[in-house]
């Protein structure tokens, strides 16, 4: 997940016109919430449900019991990040005039959208369904 949403900040700078000053502001709004991510899944796997990890001999592996009440703070930073890069792509596609507007950038902005769509609804669902179902 965090090489994909590298990706999407290198993609989103092209978007902006690789405006030199951006470059390094996106990259610390993506290692900070990489960071965040890593923290969040570090406590709530290893701390909080660090007591409850089993050893299945069958397949070699450890399994934890993740009921915690704050695993659906997972998502969060992840969200956030993408609509951040959907506010961005929103701002570029209404800051272009129409006649500045090139195939290649309304089809990078398009397809950036559907990106976000696509995927702030699969973080939705799953924020969701571990903050709701028992």
């Amino acid at each position: 997940m965090l090489t994909t949403t590298l990706i999407i900040t290198y993609r989103i700078h092209a978007v902006l016109g690789n405006l030199r000053g951006m470059l390094p502001v996106l990259l610390g709004i993506w290692g900070g919430q990489a960071a965040v991510s890593v923290v969040l899944v570090v406590i709530l796997a290893l701390v909080k449900a660090g007591h409850t990890m089993t050893v299945l001999q069958t397949f070699n592996v450890c399994i934890a019991d993740l009921h915690s009440t704050s695993v659906w703070t997972i998502w969060i930073p992840s969200m956030f990040f993408h609509t951040l890069v959907f506010s961005l792509l929103i701002w570029k596609a209404l800051s272009t005039p129409r006649d500045s507007q090139t195939p290649m950038l309304m089809l990078l902005i398009r397809d950036g959208i559907m990106y976000f769509a696509i995927v702030f609804i699969a973080f939705l669902f799953n924020l969701l369904v571990w903050a709701i179902a028992p």
